[in-house]
């Protein structure tokens, strides 16, 4: 519309009211939504001075009166909506309008203007290969670096003039579990959420069923809505199979493959130890036998042994052959009994 050119979503949406009360007549700049510490208002431009004052219908109708509001009917109306343009709904409305919204409701569970939602019956965790039904007391585990499929406990329902959104509780977050999935809830949607969710931490985490766990607010929104939405989401009460095809397959991590490289390193330095242990066994072994050959000391020269049997052997004399000049006399050759050669043929040899 061109009564929003120029000017910030909130004011587009203020601008576009205005226009539809007053006919869809034309809005121009020269209207601007003020802000101040005390709350909101609408003022006509005056030369790049604006006033600021808070929207009470007192101040409203002061606002109409110089847009020239047809009527007070028409002022009332104007002011209701000004008030839904911006609006989220506090812990009153919600304990007013969220009973009729979420099943089953429990007072306590309304915080600051949210509503906090438990983990349900069923979860899916990608590489387990099926859904895990959670016992009432029962847990789930998601390890490190692995995708989820949380079903929530209660049934939810948008109304067709709200809003919604989603979001974790920090104490989960601080621990490294991320939202993966949408961060709002469509208009006229009807039935249990479904959160995906990643480990991003560093070690496995465990949730229990009953637990809050999940956070939603509601915003209201300028007017009641005709486009509502009708997806394959809409009744659902379990987690649907082509949530888990689409995170079926166990994922890698930055954490796993660090274990991983861990695994090697340590494989890697077991048999760097052993190579070496075998390097400095040969290397002994070789020093060893090469220190034994040049050290040992030479052995002595082997003397040659002649062994003499004289138990067999008879030792032969010497022949003594006489020189054929010189004839032995018989008076050379003695006569005395004590030779035992001395009866002895004169051609006999005397022994030793």
């Amino acid at each position: 519309m061109n009564g929003a050119d120029g000017i910030s979503d909130i004011e587009g949406k203020v601008a576009m009211v205005v226009a539809r009360e007053l006919g869809k007549e034309r809005v121009s700049n020269q209207t601007r939504f003020c802000r101040s510490r005390r709350g909101f208002s609408l003022e006509p431009r005056r030369s790049h001075t604006f006033k600021r004052f808070p929207v009470t219908r007192e101040h409203h109708e002061k606002f109409c009166s110089r847009l020239e509001c047809v009527s007070a009917k028409q002022s009332t109306s104007c002011f209701a909506e000004f008030e839904r343009a911006v609006s989220y709904w506090t812990s009153e409305t919600l304990r007013e309008r969220a009973p009729q919204l979420i099943l089953p409701f429990m007072d306590e569970r309304i915080q600051q203007g949210a509503y906090e939602l438990a983990l349900g019956d069923e979860a899916f965790v990608s590489g387990s290969g099926e859904k895990t039904s959670i016992p009432v007391g029962g847990e789930i585990v998601i390890p490190v670096g692995q995708v989820a499929a949380l079903l929530t406990e209660e049934t939810i329902q948008v109304p067709a003039d709200a809003i919604a959104f989603i979001s974790m509780k920090s104490e989960k977050k601080l621990r490294g579990l991320i939202n993966v999935s949408g961060f709002h809830v469509d208009p006229g949607f009807a039935g249990k959420l479904i959160f995906s969710v990643f480990n991003a931490g560093v070690q496995e985490i465990h949730l229990n069923r009953g637990v809050p766990l999940f956070m939603i607010w509601y915003a209201a929104l300028d007017q009641v809505t005709a486009d509502l939405y009708h997806g394959a989401a809409q009744n659902q009460t379990q987690i649907p199979d082509s949530v888990i095809t689409n995170i079926a397959t166990k994922h890698p991590s930055p954490q796993s493959l660090k274990e991983e490289i861990d695994v090697i390193k340590r494989e890697l330095l077991t048999l760097r130890n052993v190579t070496w242990a075998i390097i400095a066994l040969a290397l002994t072994t070789v020093l060893g036998t090469f220190l034994s050959a040049v050290l040992k000391p030479s052995p002595p020269a082997i003397q040659p042994q002649v062994v003499i049997n004289t138990a067999t052997t008879t030792p032969v004399p010497p022949t003594v052959v006489p020189s054929p000049s010189v004839s032995p006399s018989p008076k050379a050759i003695p006569t005395s009994t004590s030779q035992p050669w001395s009866t002895a043929s004169p051609n006999a040899i005397p022994r030793p």
